[in-house]
């Protein structure tokens, strides 16, 4: 199956304009890539950070009234992917946490997260499909 072909035919029942998508991700083209993805599935409020931008700037320019996903990487460099977490569940307790890492042991480290809001983890690498998947699953649940 092609992705153009999975994303066109699951696109008409998504419900992509109910939430916004947080990517925080310093691989430049990781970034690019689930950016991109999650645009052909239908996703239209996508904001991207490096890990370098504060907490507070990036949830100001989301609406109180719009679900939060963040797709988070557990490596960034500026701190690891459970302290923004953590960030964006002190200023948006109802936000949703996915957690990516192309590193097994990072998974005990969730622990921290996993106490005050339920969180996904998605080893990297992963298919589009399942990244979408995935997406919906959060926000469906």
């Amino acid at each position: 199956m092609f992705i153009d072909e999975f994303y066109s035919s699951a696109s008409d029942t998504r419900r992509a304009d109910e939430a916004h998508i947080l990517v925080i991700e310093d691989d430049k083209s990781i970034q690019s890539l689930m950016c991109s993805i999650l645009g052909l599935a239908g996703f239209r409020k996508i904001t991207v950070s490096v890990g370098d931008c504060p907490m507070e700037g990036l949830v100001s320019m989301i609406p109180e009234s719009e679900r939060i996903l963040a797709v988070i990487d557990f490596n960034l460099e500026q701190a690891n992917g459970v302290h923004y977490a953590n960030q964006l569940l002190r200023l948006r307790p109802d936000a949703r946490i996915m957690i990516v890492s192309g590193i097994v042991e990072d998974v005990v480290l969730l622990v921290e997260v996993a106490a005050n809001k339920e969180v996904e983890f998605l080893q990297k690498p992963f298919s589009a499909e399942n990244f979408v998947a995935r997406v919906q699953h959060m926000l469906n649940s």
